[in-house]
């Protein structure tokens, strides 16, 4: 699996090299004030569980799941070596999770049927980076903090094959959640102009983003259960930055 890579590990190396490197230096103080702007991808390692009570639960083994947004913030310095970033990140990410032959329609037509779940996110996520001189026209940066999050969870339904053609379910699920996380990762920027920069990041993310009240396709029909999702997230991003 992707999250059991060391890549804090490889990280922090390769920053204890780097701050030794620029140790006596100057580093450019240009970037803690920049905007920025971009796009990321995510994967993200799922554990879905089943709350009966406070006593018992199950797990579900889910499917990872990709997502794609936009990220967009402002940055501001804190101290001479230390800075807080502040984003705003929208994503959006889909998957299928079952599928059902020979279903009949009201119509009385017959077809394949595929469902789907859609996560729709938006989240802001402040971080304090701690950035490291790799000369004078770029930094390495570590970065760690934590964020409030709105996730909406939709199951539809529609034809194999045919995404417009919509079936309605009484057992498809929907739900609205907020949660925390924690963040840590890494991060290279580089001056491009006396304006602009460019930043490529990793983070790592901890967090809770799914829970709604569940049917189970029928199974709790007369007394819904909670399901609830944990995520293990790793998002790329590629940033743009200026004044």
């Amino acid at each position: 699996m992707i999250h059991n890579i060391s890549i804090p590990s490889f990280a922090l190396v390769i920053l204890v090299c780097t701050a030794v490197y620029g140790a006596g230096t100057e580093r450019p103080f240009v970037f803690d004030r920049m905007f920025f702007g971009g796009l990321n991808t995510a994967f993200n390692s799922r554990q879905g569980n089943l709350v009966f009570s406070d006593q018992y639960s199950q797990n579900v083994n889910s499917p990872n799941l990709y997502t794609f947004g936009v990220t967009a913030g402002k940055r501001f310095p804190l101290s001479a070596d230390l800075r807080i970033a502040i984003p705003l990140s929208l994503d959006y990410g889909s998957l299928a999770i079952d599928s059902f032959y020979d279903v009949n329609l009201t119509n009385g037509e017959v077809v394949d049927v595929i469902k789907k779940a859609r996560y729709y996110h938006t989240g802001i996520s402040p971080v304090i980076q701690l950035p490291f001189k790799v000369n004078i026209r770029a930094n390495l940066y570590l970065c760690a903090g934590g964020g409030v999050h709105m996730l909406k969870y939709l199951e539809i339904m529609h034809q194999l094959g045919n995404p417009l053609g919509r079936v309605n379910s009484d057992f498809l699920e929907h739900g609205r959640a907020f949660s925390l996380s924690a963040d840590a990762g890494i991060g290279y920027e580089l001056i491009v102009s006396k304006r602009y920069g460019v930043a490529f990041q990793y983070n790592f993310r901890y967090w809770n983003p799914v829970k709604y009240k569940t049917s189970r396709d029928g199974l709790f029909l007369y007394k819904p259960v909670t399901y609830k999702e944990k995520f293990l997230t790793h998002s790329f991003q590629v940033l743009l930055l200026g004044y």
